[in-house]
């Protein structure tokens, strides 16, 4: 039973290692409007934070993600593999309930931890590291950031965005499917008809792509409710409202940006968060 946490906390942590700078990234390209345009691109806003602010601006906010992802991912897989265990030759419909109930269950972690990302990811923009330094810093971290949040706006104010939270995470049951059934297809191309550790990852990778597709529209609002009201001024008075907003303001491309830049960290991350899991369940199932 508790192999599956155990496994689902160590792929979380190894997977965020290698796709925080790409989150970064799309965090910057998410929360920017058309009234203020500072990045045109995914490469561009790499060069520019790497310019402005350091190698280390990639990594900003990192403390709260390492610390939620673990977490996450021990609730997610965790849940997901206990929960399928009680099923008897479980089909796609049972890998996609279980899926579904163990991202909704994770997103009560997620929520308050993805908005103290993001508040540090939006922290500074455009500064370097020694402006930071002398008093334009709101945040010394993460951890930081969610206290003073907690502090000024309680609970609710850390669970800001958390029904596009959940609307996003509930399709966790579609990422399982997805991954199951690559790994289907890619083992029928084999000669042994095995799944090989090339196949993990490579249906990870792709399963990465594909699940963040769907979910990025709601994604996109998410990030801008839990960024709303960081310069004083709250412009969103809930999930609908930001999203006609952010429709009316800047069309129906926005619920697309940043999309690049998530698919190229969605591939690694979770080419890295498959195997990982395979190979820790099987190596405690000895």
């Amino acid at each position: 039973m508790a192999a599956d946490f155990i496994a689902g906390c160590v792929a979380g942590a190894a997977g965020l290692l290698v796709s925080q700078p790409f989150d970064t990234v799309k965090v910057r390209l998410q929360a920017q409007t058309s009234g203020h345009i500072r990045y045109t691109g995914a490469l561009h806003c790499f060069k520019s934070i790497v310019r402005q602010e350091t190698v280390f601006g990639l990594y900003k906010g990192l403390a709260s993600p390492l610390i939620g992802n673990c977490l996450i991912n021990t609730i997610l897989f965790g849940f997901h593999g206990n929960l399928l265990k009680q099923f008897n030759n479980p089909g796609y419909a049972e890998v996609f309930l279980c899926g579904s109930a163990a991202g909704v269950v994770q997103s009560i972690v997620a929520c308050p931890m993805e908005l103290a990302k993001i508040r540090m990811q939006m922290e500074g923009v455009g500064k370097s590291p020694a402006e930071l330094k002398h008093g334009a810093a709101r945040y010394s971290g993460s951890i930081d950031a969610l206290v003073k949040i907690y502090k000024q706006e309680n609970i609710k104010g850390c669970y800001r965005g958390m029904a596009s939270t959940v609307i996003r995470d509930s399709a966790f049951g579609i990422y399982f499917v997805c991954y199951e059934f690559l790994c289907e297809q890619l083992t029928k191309l084999r000669a042994d008809n095995s799944r090989s550790m090339l196949v993990s990852i490579t249906a990870g990778g792709l399963t990465g792509i594909v699940s963040w597709a769907v979910v990025f529209p709601v994604d996109v609002i998410k990030t801008r409710l839990q960024m709303d009201g960081m310069n004083g001024t709250q412009q969103y008075r809930g999930l609908v409202d930001a999203f006609r907003q952010s429709i009316r303001h800047d069309g129906w491309a926005v619920l697309t940006r940043g999309l690049g830049t998530t698919a190229l960290r969605s591939f690694p991350c979770n080419a890295v968060i498959f195997p990982v899991v395979e190979v820790l369940l099987r190596l405690m199932s000895r």
